[in-house]
């Protein structure tokens, strides 16, 4: 029995070296790209008051989550009598208007003022209604959890304790724990990869700041290996406001703090990962291994660790993450020999939607720093990826084996691939496989990204890659293409979009195009200028001159 408070102090690793994003680095030989990415703008208005994170270590990474509160769940009910049909501003729009065509213009007038003023109520009130009704289902929401809350089964600050409420919770069919206050359930034994009982049925365990963790360097604690959770097909895990933290899985297991199986559905608001890791020959998932259904709502996965793929999450099953971090995970071999994919946060082959992401100084030792998109697809709005690297491609976002990938208000800042020589073609920002599809629409940019002994300082391309409205500006390559390189089987595509200030080491400060004429295509309302050595290197591209 344990019922104790204490802080997460954890050892810092060794500092990852400092980088100067600003310089333009030298290396020779660029292997080829391939892949193909669509980016439609890559920007993002967000970027301001971003840290830099040189020289970050995993104890400065978790000191910043510190900072990071979680945003309250609450609201205020729709008050129909008040804002109803479209508040104060549709009535004064149907008034203004009405009045007016009741005047000289008679009834004909009046018919067609009137009309107009129902349409400005219709369209000012519509806004104010949708706000207010949105605050309303908050409002609502917070009552529902409330009256959960006082219908759950308390479960004492005791392991033994956890683990029971949770074997009777599924001899039930399902039900609500509510765990205690501010405290932390240390488990020190598992039944093969598992500290808890798997989740068959539906069970919504509730936190109060509560820490659910592999407790070692404690008094009688073991040196077991094993996850929090594991959700079974039929199964359906919610957990708010907990903490997971120090899982560890090793050898063929996958999913450091939770697995959720083919079947399985589980969803994770306001809560915490870290620390967690899979390690081994077949280690994936750092915190979550997903082959079900998993959303990530508001919750922060920092300092996770993985072998093989996905330091923070490996996904093969359908994910949506919103509202969430992802900082300082990282996705690299600890033992010489194995094999490192990429996604130092994200490894995905199945459907993933994220929305409002950060991520946030994550690593890898093969591709995809952040995010590493090996098949399927994968669509990303309003988010950043700043600070990431990858030893060899993409060092925010990979994208390969024949997967699409979708980017809308995005941006991608100071990001560092290729860093191994000879390891791979670069991408700073983005690397796009053969036969892969990329596409950038609206507020995409890539700022500051490097290919450090690579070609494509902004994007590497080997696939399709599109991108309207989109900004690449001080980007630089180790040897071409400082803003895109088009590898020779690359397809490009440019609306409306502008490629300025970057910097390659031998050709093609903005662009460097190596696949058949015709195969890259620039409007007329894109701009290539202010680039190092050429605008546009390699063979011709129409409307891309100097």
């Amino acid at each position: 029995m344990s019922n104790y408070l204490r802080n997460n102090e954890e050892v810092a690793p060794e500092a990852v070296p400092p980088r100067n994003r600003r310089r333009l680095w030298l290396a020779t030989g660029a292997a080829g790209l391939a892949g193909v990415v669509s980016v439609g703008a890559i920007g993002v208005a967000a970027t301001a008051g971003v840290p830099g994170l040189t020289g970050l270590t995993w104890a400065s990474a978790q000191s910043i989550l510190t900072g990071e509160g979680s945003s309250p769940e609450g609201g205020h009910k729709a008050d129909k009598g008040h804002h109803g049909k479209g508040d104060w501003r549709g009535q004064q729009g149907q008034g203004q208007q009405g009045q007016q065509g009741q005047g000289p213009q008679g009834q004909n007038g009046q018919g067609q003022q009137g009309q107009q003023g129902q349409q400005g109520q219709g369209q000012n009130g519509q806004g104010q209604q949708g706000q207010q009704s949105q605050n309303g289902q908050q409002g609502q929401q917070a009552q529902q959890g409330q009256q959960q809350a006082q219908q759950a089964t308390a479960v004492p600050c005791n392991r033994d304790a956890l683990f029971a409420a949770i074997n009777q919770a599924n001899a039930r069919q399902g039900g609500t724990l509510r765990l205690a206050t501010e405290c932390t359930y240390d488990l020190r034994t598992a039944t093969g990869p598992n500290a808890l009982p798997p989740i068959t049925s539906r069970i919504t365990i509730l936190g109060e700041r509560s820490v659910i963790e592999r407790a070692y360097g404690l008094p009688n604690a073991g040196t077991t290996l094993f996850r929090f959770f594991q959700v079974d097909n039929g199964g359906h895990l919610t957990l708010r406001d907990v903490t997971l933290r120090n899982g560890l899985v090793s050898g063929t297991n996958r999913g450091g703090a939770v697995l959720v199986q083919a079947g399985g559905e589980a969803v994770i608001e306001n809560s915490t990962l870290t620390g967690n890791g899979a390690v081994g020959s077949a280690g994936t998932g750092g915190a979550v291994e997903n082959a079900g259904v998993t959303t990530l709502r508001n919750t922060r996965l920092a300092l996770n660790h993985a072998a093989v793929g996905g330091g923070a999450v490996r996904n093969t099953g359908t994910l949506v993450a919103e509202e969430s971090l992802f900082e300082a995970n990282k996705s690299i071999a600890p033992v010489t020999g194995t094999v490192t994919r990429g996604g130092g946060a994200l490894e995905s082959t199945g459907t993933a939607t994220i929305r409002k992401g950060r991520f946030l100084g994550n690593e890898s030792g093969g591709n995809g720093g952040a995010l590493y998109v090996a098949g399927g697809s994968v669509d990303v709005g309003d988010s950043q990826f700043t600070a990431n690297t990858a030893a060899s491609s993409g060092g925010a976002v990979a994208n390969e084996g024949g997967a699409q990938l979708r980017l809308r208000e995005v941006t991608l800042l100071e990001n560092t691939a290729a860093t191994v020589a000879g390891t791979a073609p670069g991408g700073g920002g983005i690397y796009n496989g053969p036969e892969s599809t990329v596409t950038a629409l609206s507020g995409v940019r890539l700022t500051g990204n490097s290919a450090y002994l690579g070609a494509g300082g902004g994007v590497a391309n080997l696939g399709s890659l599109s991108v309207n409205g989109g900004e690449l500006t001080g980007n630089q390559a180790g040897t071409t293409g400082g803003g895109i390189h088009n590898g020779a089987t690359g397809v490009l595509t440019l609306v409306g979009t502008n490629i300025t200030l970057n910097q390659a080491r031998t050709a093609g400060g903005g662009i460097h195009h190596m696949a058949p004429s015709g195969a890259a295509t620039v409007d007329l309302q894109s701009r290539v200028v202010g680039n190092n050595s050429t605008n546009c290197g390699g063979r011709a591209i129409l409307n891309c001159q100097g």
